[in-house]
């Protein structure tokens, strides 16, 4: 009787446990915090291929220099399916993202958003006045991002994101 007792309080602590585990950030993203970088980590193509080489294959593309033929520049392409990533590195400096076509709900941006959230799950991050749309722009004048939220039967269908500027 006294196993069964504590069987049931060790099930029930148990099960306390994961669904605190399974709650998810709920915090409100600002429409600035989310254009300045909507990736939850730093939009540099050292941290992506971290996180992503074993999911995403990743192509390089040469290029002549446009000021300076004699040296090369690469167009780094992150992709499986149609999720695409893409990042520029000069010849003289670091590999930097310029834009991202996602349609996989592994690859999350800030606030757990994310392909096949729910529009009211996305309403409910990112303050936005007009939840009525079949499509979202998130972009601010000086932003460093513009993100473009398209909806499909009250979900995420797909997510394009384009680097405004140069990212530091």
């Amino acid at each position: 009787m006294i196993t069964r007792s504590l069987l049931i309080i060790f099930c029930l602590f148990l099960g306390r446990v994961m669904v605190i585990g399974q709650i998810s950030d709920t915090k409100m993203v600002s429409m600035k915090e989310f254009t300045e970088n909507p990736w939850p980590f730093a939009s540099k193509f050292e941290v992506f291929q971290d996180k992503y080489s074993e999911y995403l294959k990743t192509t390089k593309f040469s290029m002549k220099n446009r000021m300076d033929p004699s040296h090369k520049d690469t167009i780094i392409k992150m992709s499986k399916g149609k999720t695409e990533i893409f990042f520029f590195k000069p010849y003289n400096g670091d590999a930097y993202f310029i834009a991202a076509n996602l349609h996989d709900k592994r690859l999350k941006l800030k606030g757990d958003i994310c392909v096949g959230t729910s529009a009211t799950g996305f309403y409910s991050k990112i303050a936005y006045p007009d939840n009525n749309k079949d499509s979202v722009q998130l972009a601010l004048p000086g932003g460093a991002y513009r993100t473009l939220i398209v909806l499909k039967n009250s979900r995420i269908d797909h997510i394009k994101i384009e680097a405004q500027n140069r990212n530091k």
